[in-house]
């Protein structure tokens, strides 16, 4: 069930998600049902980020809200992190801390999250969103290059490119991405790749659709050419 609102919806959840079958995810993942169902998600990145999102018509000013952050702040509190575990691109944060992104125009979350004690860090990037009812031009590409999305003739190509992530080691793989495209909400033709002249991928870029947009887009690169501008939202 996508919860309406602008952080998640049900690609990310298949896209960030794609774990063996039969998985205990208790640990990680944790939803919270009204009478209506499914009303509140948290989705906790060891060891020290998460996601969460609330149905609109709650609101934040409610208990329900200050449950969902006090069972990612629990999590974390049972984790001791050391030893290089901590992803490349939070490194930065430090070790001690916890992680979360919200839209620079969400004031409504950035003073629930301040309540809360966090602050805003000098780390952050750029959302992007563009509305479906305006024309798409073509992108402009380097002379040789160009986009495609992915078939079955990609998938060793696709899930191998992964691991030149900014996130550093991945244990993605060939199988999880196969999971991943049997997912029910996967859209191949919004799994992007950038194509050299000599058949090589350096770029990959995967979108949700809501039907007048495409939004939340999350891209990887190899190190060369250099990475495109990755879609997220500002840290705190």
């Amino acid at each position: 069930m996508r919860l309406p609102g602008p952080y998640w919806n049900p690609g990310d959840v298949a896209g960030n998600g794609h774990v063996p079958p039969g998985a205990d995810l208790s640990g990680h993942v944790r939803m919270w049902e009204g009478a209506s169902g499914v009303v509140a998600l948290a989705i906790f990145e060891p060891p020290l980020h998460f996601a969460f999102d609330l149905h609109p018509r709650l609101g934040l000013d409610t208990s329900l809200a200050d449950d969902v952050l006090s069972w990612v702040e629990q999590r974390r509190r049972g984790i001791v992190v050391g030893g290089g575990a901590v992803p490349v691109a939070y490194q930065m944060l430090g070790e001690s801390t916890l992680s979360t992104e919200v839209l620079e125009s969400d004031a409504a979350r950035i003073s629930f999250l301040e309540i809360r004690g966090y602050v805003r860090v000098e780390r952050h990037s750029v959302r992007y969103s563009r509305d479906l009812d305006e024309p798409v031009g073509l992108a402009a590409l380097p002379k040789g290059m160009r986009f495609r999305h992915v078939t079955d003739d990609d998938i060793e190509a696709r899930a191998e490119l992964h691991a030149w992530s900014v996130w550093g080691a991945s244990s993605f793989s060939e199988s999880r991405y196969r999971r991943l495209r049997a997912n029910p909400v996967y859209d191949q033709t919004l799994d992007i790749v950038l194509e050299s002249a000599e058949a090589t991928f350096s770029a990959t870029a995967s979108a949700g659709s809501t039907g007048r947009t495409v939004s939340a887009i999350s891209s990887r690169s190899a190190p060369v050419p250099p990475s495109p501008a990755r879609a997220s939202a500002v840290r705190w």
